[in-house]
């Protein structure tokens, strides 16, 4: 979609962000009753990283990896 958006001088970048488990819950105000099920689902996927999130223990605390993409181009 984006090549074909028209734009020139294209560039793609990605990077990743950690984050903390219990912090970012505590920011993002999940509705009620999903915090649990949030948790059990990065959890459990420490070590398999099915999500795609590169889920895993550090000092004890549950961090993840948030993939951002970052995308570029000019209109003329």
């Amino acid at each position: 979609m984006f090549k074909n958006s028209g734009l020139v001088n294209c560039l793609q970048s990605s990077y990743g962000v950690d984050i903390e488990l219990e912090s970012q819950l505590k920011a993002s105000f999940p509705k009620q009753g999903d915090e649990p099920v949030i948790r059990k689902m990065v959890t459990d996927d420490i070590g398999k990283n099915q999500l795609g999130v590169n889920a895993r223990k550090v000092d004890g605390q549950v961090v993840y990896t948030v993939p951002i993409a970052v995308y570029v181009g000019q209109k003329y």
